[in-house]
């Protein structure tokens, strides 16, 4: 990717921004495409969250998410950690998932 959009990419609080408003109830904004990750930091323990593009819904009880980084993503790498994470989408918010 080229251009503007890589270089929103690339700058952290453009790629963050949806979280606010994910954990302020907001997540229906983004009309089902995006969805909120919370998951543990393998070395920290602390809860960490990021916002992730929802590619497909294959069934209702599956998600399959892109990820820019692949399994360099420190989320991918945190939930290999420890799987329990909680998945917020919409106007569900915090559901546990695994």
């Amino acid at each position: 990717m080229t251009g503007i959009g890589a270089k929103a990419l690339q700058t952290r609080w453009f790629v963050r921004s949806p979280i606010p408003l994910f954990r302020a109830g907001l997540g229906f904004l983004f009309g089902g495409r995006l969805l909120l990750l919370e998951h543990t930091g393998r070395k920290s323990g602390e809860l960490r969250y990021v916002a992730l593009e929802k590619v497909d819904r294959p069934a209702k009880d599956r998600i399959i998410i892109a990820s820019g980084f692949g399994e360099k993503a420190q989320w991918y790498r945190n939930l290999q950690a420890d799987p329990r994470c909680r998945v917020w989408i919409g106007f569900t918010r915090g559901r546990p998932a695994t």
